[in-house]
């Protein structure tokens, strides 16, 4: 297991990004990393995470309050880019796949990484979680 939970503390702590910047490249964007790419998120539902597909594929998620990516691997090129785009270097989590059970959080520093929400622990393993489990855990 992945304990990601100092990745998010320290990405909290560095605070708001420029994630809309990332978004306003996508459309028509040169980039290799980005060929193909688009997004879903919703800023006025309050989501917490930008969705980077290719197809129906999720390549990468942006953690919308603080510099954090979790890309899969075999694409941390898109990690590249993105700090190219921001001018900022993110936090970085690497998957070998979105829904692969490889990450961990401390339960006790749950309360600072998302002060404003409570995450549904009963449905989700802290212990062992996938990148998609903690996105709908969070969005």
């Amino acid at each position: 297991m992945q304990d990601v939970t100092e990745v998010f503390l320290r990405a909290r702590e560095r605070g708001a990004w420029p994630v809309e910047s990332v978004i306003a490249a996508l459309p028509g964007s040169t980039a290799p990393a980005f060929e193909g790419l688009r997004c879903e998120w919703d800023s006025t539902a309050g989501e917490d995470w930008v969705r980077l597909l290719k197809t129906s594929m999720v390549l990468a998620l942006l953690w919308v309050p603080g510099p954090l990516v979790i890309a899969t691997t075999g694409h941390h090129d898109i990690d590249d880019e993105i700090e190219r785009i921001t001018g900022l270097s993110v936090e970085q989590i690497n998957v070998a796949h979105i829904d692969s059970p490889v990450l961990a959080l401390r339960g006790d520093a749950i309360g600072q990484i998302w002060p404003d929400r409570e995450l549904p622990t009963g449905a989700i393993d802290l212990g062992a979680m996938s990148a998609h489990d903690l996105w709908y855990a969070t969005c």
